[in-house]
């Protein structure tokens, strides 16, 4: 009767374990850092008259309506856009870019290729003055 009990106290034990161990396991897998959105991871420099424009922030608004990159212009006039905390890039598609740059908001259309990387070189003269 003894060794009977130990065995289901044992079974009973392993139950408990392999739920508190493999279920939160089980659930992290799933919560991995893709979106499951397609992205590519866009970058390229922003200029105005072939200068860099540092400290210019930029913004690609998907026309599909999803979740907005956003970038910031360095030292060297690059950007790299981040989609989410743990996703760096783009939608894939058409975007309306908006550049912040000195006080003006300065607009154009350009298309994110479906592609593992895009480069895409902005030149603030080609750009229109943004709706407020």
């Amino acid at each position: 009767m003894i060794s009977n009990q130990k065995q289901v106290h044992k079974q009973t034990v392993l139950l408990w374990l392999t739920t508190i161990f493999v279920l939160p396991l089980l659930v992290f897998a799933g919560c991995g850092s893709g979106s499951g959105i397609p992205l590519s991871d866009v970058s390229g420099s922003i200029t105005i008259d072939g200068a860099p424009a540092v400290g210019a922030g930029v913004r690609f608004s998907p026309k599909s309506g999803e979740r907005t990159s956003t970038g910031q212009v360095g030292q060297d006039g690059k950007y790299r856009l981040i989609f989410s905390p743990k996703e760096l890039g783009a939608v894939i598609g058409e975007h309306e870019v908006i550049v912040q740059y000195k006080g003006k908001l300065l607009s154009k259309e350009v298309v994110v290729e479906d592609s593992n990387t895009s480069t895409i070189n902005l030149e603030l003269n080609e750009f229109k003055k943004a709706k407020q």
